[in-house]
């Protein structure tokens, strides 16, 4: 019953939304996906696929035809997870992507652009946005939408479905190795570090690489101001951590390279890193997953891929922290913790 009136009260509460753009006729023609962000913090707090459900009948009300729900966060958890989905997608014969962002405030944003089949997904540059302060807001602009748009979509699902995507990455137990799409993660640390160089990809080294992760309930909204200032403290403490706690030759590297070029300049290690949800990272990286604490905040781990074999170290320990520094740090000191002697 409780749950029932959260529900309820989700609905109720009135006021106008913004449409971002013209809406293009043909916004709903086609097979969406549907993918949900949930901030843990909105109240009432809802699990993703109750927000599913909430919010399926806006999108049925406007003729769109959405044959599947998953949570953001999972879809975008590597490229690799982007790639495995992007291909399932494509099987299901998906013409469009839907984000639904439900930001702390309770404001919903439906973030709708036509799905291309590589891992970055989506294609932004016809992106349509709504953003309504609430569900109902929501789904009154999207049975008006209906209401103007002309729709090809019939014998639509009446209930969201939540679909499976064959590959999925499944938890390891301790001291194996697990799987996040095909890439191989081992709980250890790199051997030759002190022979080949490391490479740290700066802002813009991976283009397009982490697309999905802008429309985050943590992320979607910021201007491009704060991503420049946020990128340029990265690359600030990225230089500071590495010349205290990296003894051995690094190479920033601010533009993408084909793999022989890199390996050409003895460069056979490279920084890499995951952001999401702690328990998600966990499981996909082969670490258990600790019932005494939350391991639902979003996190960053580090990691270093091997160029020479689909290798990718991870550490014996779990070092991920909310603060992408403070991650940083805990990795290089699972590399070579004398340096942490050497700085006190």
């Amino acid at each position: 019953m409780l749950r029932l009136l959260l529900l309820l009260s989700f609905f109720l509460w009135y006021s106008t939304p913004v449409l971002s753009q013209n809406t293009p006729a043909d916004l709903f023609s086609g097979k969406m996906m549907v993918l949900i962000s949930g901030a843990p913090d909105a109240s009432p707090y809802l699990e993703w696929q109750e927000l599913a459900e909430a919010l399926h009948p806006a999108l049925v009300a406007a003729g769109a035809d959405p044959i599947g729900y998953f949570e953001l966060e999972e879809v975008a958890l590597s490229e690799e997870s982007q790639q495995r989905f992007a291909a399932g997608f494509a099987q299901r014969q998906v013409q469009k992507i839907a984000i639904l962002t439900r930001k702390s405030s309770g404001k919903i944003t439906c973030s709708i652009m036509p799905f291309q089949p590589n891992r970055e997904m989506v294609r932004v540059d016809e992106l349509w946005q709504l953003e309504s302060n609430n569900a109902s807001d929501f789904y009154a602009e999207m049975e008006t939408l209906g209401q103007q748009l002309s729709s090809t979509n019939f014998l639509v699902l009446q209930v969201p479905e939540f679909p499976s995507i064959a590959g999925g990455a499944a938890g390891a137990s301790a001291g194996s190795t697990g799987n996040a799409g095909s890439a191989r993660f081992l709980r250890s640390k790199p051997l030759n570090l002190d022979v080949f160089a490391l490479g740290i990809p700066l802002a813009g080294f991976q283009a397009g690489a982490g697309l999905l992760n802008n429309f985050r309930y943590d992320r979607l909204g910021l201007s491009e101001s704060r991503i420049a200032l946020e990128r340029t403290k990265e690359q600030q403490d990225l230089e500071r951590l590495f010349e205290a706690y990296y003894p051995h030759r690094f190479v920033f590297l601010d533009q993408p390279q084909e793999r022989q070029s890199l390996l050409n300049q003895r460069i056979q290690f490279i920084l890499s890193k995951l952001e999401g949800r702690e328990s998600d990272l966990m499981e996909s990286m082969g670490f258990p997953v600790p019932a005494d604490r939350n391991t639902q905040r979003i996190v960053t781990k580090y990691y270093i891929k091997f160029l020479v074999r689909d290798e990718n170290y991870a550490g014996a320990q779990w070092d991920a922290a909310e603060d992408p520094g403070q991650a940083l740090e805990n990795f290089l000191l699972q590399l070579h913790p004398a340096t942490a002697d050497r700085e006190k």
